[in-house]
């Protein structure tokens, strides 16, 4: 009996824990290289969609190549955009080239940010391609590589990588949430 209420308790604690680290990820908006963020903004949808589209501009080199839909009245602009990771290693400068897809959603006093499909399209070391290093979350999930795939650089230098793909991409939701909330319409 005894054992049988450890065990119990024992999944009972397991069961806390694991609920709690999903509440935080899922409020947090971000899981597995996936952030999801809505807010709620004192803004019509037409004032959201301009000053979605002035972060765009202010955000992307060229908001021309990467803005693939641009839908005003169906309050929606997806944005599919590069990422370039450079870690040195060995004298060699390793590029590591990551596509993201954002979808900025909008409708009046709402607006949502979605950032998905983060995905290694090129890895290069030295003009030669190398085995990508795909996102990953847990330290273990690097890459081992096989014969001829092998990743260019170690495992702690992927994950360095790995922690400021994630800021960098974590940071456009928390520049758009900024942009959106303190950004003023003026009637100049």
């Amino acid at each position: 009996k005894n054992m049988i209420f450890i065990n119990i308790k024992n999944m009972k604690n397991t069961l806390l824990i694991g609920l709690s680290f999903l509440f935080f990820t899922v409020c947090n908006g971000q899981e597995n290289f996936v952030w999801d963020k809505t807010d709620s903004v004192n803004k019509t949808k037409d004032q959201i969609y301009s000053d979605t589209k002035l972060f765009i501009a202010k955000t992307w080199n060229s908001a021309k190549h990467v803005i693939q839909n641009d839908d005003k009245e169906g309050g929606i602009i997806f944005v599919r955009a590069i990422n370039i990771q450079n870690v040195s290693y060995a004298l060699f400068l390793n590029s590591y080239t990551y596509n993201y897809d954002v979808t900025f959603k909008m409708k009046d006093f709402k607006c949502k940010i979605i950032i998905d499909n983060v995905i290694c399209k090129k890895a290069i070391t030295s003009d030669v391609e190398t085995g990508k290093i795909q996102p990953f979350e847990k330290d273990d999930d690097f890459p081992k590589g096989t014969f001829g795939q092998r990743t260019a650089i170690p495992k702690k230098k992927g994950i360095k990588m790995m922690k400021q793909l994630k800021f960098e991409l974590q940071e456009i939701v928390t520049d758009y949430e900024n942009y959106i909330k303190n950004s003023r319409t003026d009637n100049w």
